[in-house]
């Protein structure tokens, strides 16, 4: 299962996002996973990643996917802002239905 989950990266995001919920008993799991599009940069190069968000609750699971770029450190600020916005934007959801 493991190698089919390594090439579908939406389900491997949705997988991960499954384990923290079970793990810690939460009503709601969430997590980030990123890949750049090229291996290599250089320190204060901008760079282009590809962001997988997922998210899992009893009965419902989706995942989300962005492309984001700049430098390491804003790659790390913009994913977590994203990350909290989706979610934010998917309790809403929850909320209203």
């Amino acid at each position: 299962e493991f190698s089919k989950l390594k090439r579908d990266r939406g389900e491997f995001v949705l997988f991960l996002a499954r384990k923290a919920r079970e793990g810690c008993s939460g009503h709601l799991g969430l997590s980030v996973s990123g890949y750049p599009e090229k291996e290599v940069s250089t320190e204060g190069e901008d760079i282009r990643v590809h962001i997988y968000i997922g998210m899992a609750s009893e009965g419902m699971g989706k995942w989300v996917d962005y492309q984001v770029g700049g430098t390491k450190g804003m790659l790390l600020e913009r994913t977590a802002i994203i990350a909290l916005d989706t979610l934010r934007k998917e309790l809403l959801d929850m909320r209203n239905k």
